[in-house]
């Protein structure tokens, strides 16, 4: 099994060859996008066939009998190279799902979208359209340049995720946690989105943080962002902590920041224990938290891959889906 310390799983799983391509030193890129909308995926594309199948079904318990032929369906796939060829791989993928008795789900941009939160490196992403944005998402440019962190509080201050509702989606999510098999949504956004449509705060994981709060850097005391966004507004350009004089910015993990103590722990384990794991709008490029996948191979769970666009580890997925809402 693999190790749960960041940088030893990434050494310990390119040294095995479970990620292809990949050295400990690579990064990876978070583009995906894939919304819900009405839950239709069009044009999806499977060993050369289209179909048209709602994706409600991936996420509803359905009537399949699937629990006494699923050994040996899922030893074919594992078999079979690359992409398995199967005449319908939305049902595949609900056969997975119904089957399971604990579900992880891992969540990138792409499932955010609807609700009228752009990718990050997109056509429209937030980063393509202004790349001072990504320049801000660096940790060192950050404490370096107060200029930066007044722009980015003026971002913040406008009011830009103020109108960000959870949509179809996050809402499905919610369902699979009501039907009492979700294990754990580990997401890679930073809008908040999944705890507002109801999940249980105590079943996700925020690997890379919230806007939805502050942190200071130097004592590390963390607080509602609204609390420093109203001194942002009576005109406190660059707000530093008003406990220890530290400064101040949004909950999230920024680049050359580490992760949240114990999260990458918890999303590691979440993906050997559940019974499947489902990602979904997420290119998987970003690390360390798209471990999940090659985790969950290494623990003989199955993986299905929902997304629009191809993915870093599609070749390690059971089931991909893919297309445009």
């Amino acid at each position: 099994m693999l190790g749960v310390g960041g940088a030893g799983v990434v050494a310990e799983a390119v040294d095995e060859g479970i990620l292809p391509g990949f050295d400990a030193e690579s990064v990876g890129r978070e583009g995906g996008r894939w919304g819900h909308g009405g839950l239709l995926l069009r044009q999806m594309e499977w060993g050369g066939m289209r179909q048209e199948r709602s994706a409600d079904r991936v996420f509803q318990s359905i009537s399949v009998n699937v629990k006494g032929n699923l050994t040996e369906w899922h030893d074919q796939m594992r078999e079979a190279p690359g992409m398995p060829e199967t005449p319908d791989p939305v049902m595949a993928a609900a056969a997975l799902l119904d089957g399971a008795d604990s579900v992880t789900v891992l969540t990138g941009a792409g499932i955010s979208t609807d609700s009228g939160i752009p990718d990050f490196r997109g056509p429209q992403g937030i980063w393509t359209l202004n790349p001072a944005a990504e320049k801000a998402s660096n940790l060192q440019v950050y404490l370096a340049d107060p200029e930066v962190r007044r722009a980015n509080w003026q971002v913040m201050a406008s009011g830009v995720w103020d109108d960000a509702r959870p949509n179809a989606g996050h809402e499905a999510l919610v369902g699979l946690e009501r039907s009492g098999r979700l294990h754990t949504l580990v997401t890679q956004n930073v809008d908040g989105l999944h705890l507002m449509a109801g999940t249980d705060p105590d079943r996700i994981v925020e690997v890379h943080g919230t806007v939805r709060r502050s942190m200071c850097l130097g004592c590390g005391v963390q607080a509602p962002v609204e609390e420093v966004l109203e001194r942002v507004r009576a005109g406190e350009e660059d707000p530093h902590c008003l406990d220890c004089g530290g400064l101040l910015k949004r909950a999230t993990v920024s680049f050359g920041q580490q992760l949240f103590p114990g999260d990458l722990d918890r999303a590691l384990a979440a993906a050997r224990e559940a019974d499947v794991v489902l990602t979904v709008g997420t290119t998987l490029g970003v690390g360390p938290v798209n471990l999940m996948v090659p985790e969950a191979v290494r623990a003989g769970r199955p993986v299905v891959v929902l997304n629009a666009e191809p993915t870093e580890m599609d070749d390690l997925a059971d089931v991909v889906l893919r297309g445009q809402i």
